[in-house]
């Protein structure tokens, strides 16, 4: 009985381990992400809209990834492992923003909409996986 409790908790830790590799990978995605975004911009000198849209892409595509990971590792309930990645890839972004602007910012809309587009791909990701 105790045998199973033990291995049990070892598996949480195991779970939160792989947690942390997929945040890792999802911010390496995005890293790349925008460095090959600026390096399109300085070449072909191409406007604000180009990045607004590019950030996005950006953000779906790491969380989505994350997501799936999440689903393909959990096996059940893939959907809210995603959303639970989608959930913590936003909060260190908007804790690393926070933190570099000196606060919060001051569009909210721009803040729930990129909560939604973190949450969605990643639990459009987790529900694939």
């Amino acid at each position: 009985m105790e045998q199973k409790s033990i291995e049990k908790n070892m598996e949480k830790q195991r779970s939160y381990k792989w947690m942390i590799v997929d945040l890792i990978l999802m911010y390496i995605i995005t890293g790349l992400g925008l460095i090959a975004m600026a390096m399109m911009l300085n070449k072909f000198q191409l406007n604000g809209t180009f990045v607004n849209i590019g950030i996005i892409v950006i953000y779906v595509l790491s969380c989505w990834i994350g997501g799936f990971i999440a689903g393909k590792k959990m096996k059940t309930k893939k959907f809210l492992w995603g959303f639970l990645m989608g959930v913590a890839y936003f909060l260190i972004l908007f804790g690393t923003s926070a933190a570099m602007n000196g606060g919060l910012p001051k569009d909210m809309i721009h803040l729930a909409t990129t909560f939604c587009t973190c949450v969605a791909a990643g639990t459009l990701g987790g529900m694939m996986g």
